[in-house]
């Protein structure tokens, strides 16, 4: 029997903010990438639900349907999470490949932020309208924030993930204020001396991520759409939000991922990575 994830927790429920988002991805072999989102946004008792799909081909612009209404949230048995949304006409099963990961990537008085990665690594199965039927390598993660983010004082994010048939990584990198870096190597934590949008370099393992572009996914002010689908919800909200904040740049890329132990290739598969620029 497929159960509900739950979205909020009990101290989410009782603070003024809160969101709750989903991520969920599937490559195929050849590259068509979809990504998925499941989001709610909670302001002192209002609701904001979010959901996005972003479907890209080789060879043709990227397609993305974004709307303000309720769905489902995604549902776990055992190794499998589950998420259908017909206005969105997706239905997706990923099975777990990977490892489980958790941290908390911010925490202070004024609130946290909680990142879970449910599969670093999955087999996937989409369908779209009935008609596509996409098999590839997924992945699954959740955040959970209880600050503004504009208050997390981050001037660049970093993050990605690189999987193939036996590997997978997993990146965060904050630079600003609070700089951190966190990499997984099969789930293992790891530290890396090098990480950009081209390369993640891992001393200790002696290896070396390249990453050659394949084609964008999005790019823009992300943040200024999002917030202008909220005043539907909170009349005035983007004036309650820095000016830089809703210009904030963000860029996805899908990128071939090629892994080097010593200088030789030991294993390739496909990336989606992004560059949140706040500045």
């Amino acid at each position: 029997m497929m159960k509900s994830i739950n979205k909020h927790t009990t101290n989410q429920a009782n603070t003024e903010f809160s969101v709750s988002k989903w991520f969920m991805d599937c490559v195929s072999e050849e590259g068509t990438c979809i990504i998925a989102y499941a989001a709610e946004m909670r302001k002192k008792g209002i609701v904001i639900p979010y959901k996005s799909l972003l479907i890209s081909e080789p060879g043709k612009e990227a397609v993305i349907k974004t709307k303000f209404k309720t769905s489902k949230w995604p549902q776990l048995k055992g190794e499998c999470i589950q998420w259908d949304d017909e206005s969105l006409g997706i239905k997706g099963h990923w099975k777990q490949k990977g490892s489980s990961l958790k941290s908390r990537l911010y925490d202070s008085e004024k609130g946290k932020l909680d990142w879970h990665c449910y599969q670093s690594s999955s087999s996937a199965n989409i369908g779209l309208n009935n008609q596509l039927d996409l098999k590839g390598y997924g992945y699954i993660e959740h955040l959970s924030l209880t600050i503004e983010p504009w208050k997390l004082k981050i001037k660049k994010l970093r993050w990605g993930r690189f999987i193939s048939d036996n590997i997978n990584l997993v990146w965060i990198d904050f630079t600003g204020a609070q700089a951190q870096r966190w990499v997984w190597h099969n789930g293992d934590y790891v530290v890396a001396s090098v990480l950009n949008d081209e390369e993640i370099i891992i001393p200790t393992m002696e290896l070396k991520l390249k990453l050659k572009l394949e084609r964008i996914l999005e790019r823009g002010h992300k943040m200024l759409k999002v917030a202008r689908g909220i005043l539907q919800f909170i009349s005035g909200f983007n004036k309650q939000i820095p000016d830089l904040f809703l210009k904030t740049n963000e860029t996805k890329w899908l990128s071939k991922g090629t892994l080097y132990h010593q200088e030789k290739v030991i294993s390739e598969g496909w990336a989606i990575h992004e560059l949140v620029d706040f500045n």
